[in-house]
């Protein structure tokens, strides 16, 4: 038998966990996609790279933050095209339907939280949606001063109306990128949204500077 594979892939087994302790990532998927880019890092040519963000003044952590942003507009156009036939009039609309859809039902805070929103913003979707008539609010069982949001038939039938549109916009928006980069990219915004998370439920009023020195690793 071929003992030095094995011990191999029980070290970079080990390496692996010793680096994802959240148990959400402890996937197969999650390994593959890490294996992959480990084991790629050493074979990638910097021309490429460095064509890619090394701008005046900008490092490759504002390169990611700005590409991750466009990314984001990119997703806002394609969708606003789908909405222009629905009651929905942003991206938030839908994704405030998606939770209740599959939630069930929550209060304002838990719905807001769940869209990593600032409570300003949320109450604003809330209110379209309610005036909309595509989510309803009743009176919370055990805390008076809050209220219980759902979504309603009439927001069910636009949410649904709209999946296979959705699911094209989706792969509009993965592009070009292999299976593998796929699965590799999914891997990366995940482990970046459970850093992030975290922050935004307990930290998000703490100054950057706080942030940054407890949570850098």
């Amino acid at each position: 038998m071929h003992y030095n594979f094995y011990r191999q892939l029980m070290n970079v087994s080990e390496e692996f966990e010793q680096n994802h302790l959240n148990p959400e990532q402890l996937t197969l998927e999650h390994f593959s996609a890490w294996l992959s880019m480990k084991l790629s890092s050493g074979n990638k040519t910097t021309e490429t790279d460095e064509r890619s963000w090394n701008q005046p003044d900008e490092t490759l952590e504002v390169g990611i933050s700005k590409l991750v942003g466009f990314m984001h507009r990119y997703a806002r156009i394609y969708l606003k095209k789908v909405f222009e036939k629905t009651p929905l009039t942003t991206p938030d609309d839908f994704s405030y339907l998606a939770v209740l859809a599959e939630k069930g039902l929550l209060s304002k805070t838990e719905l807001i939280e769940e869209n990593i929103h600032e409570k300003t913003s949320g109450m604003e979707v809330i209110k379209r949606l309610l005036n909309a008539g595509l989510i309803a609010q009743t009176e919370h069982p055990s805390d008076r001063r809050s209220k219980i949001i759902s979504i309603t038939e009439k927001g069910q039938g636009v949410l649904y109306g709209i999946f296979d549109e959705l699911h094209t916009i989706a792969k509009l928006v993965s592009g070009n990128l292999t299976d593998l980069e796929k699965q590799q990219l999914y891997y990366l915004l995940q482990k970046l949204d459970h850093f992030h998370r975290p922050i935004y439920l307990n930290e998000r009023d703490a100054p950057l500077e706080q942030i940054l020195a407890k949570e850098r690793v």
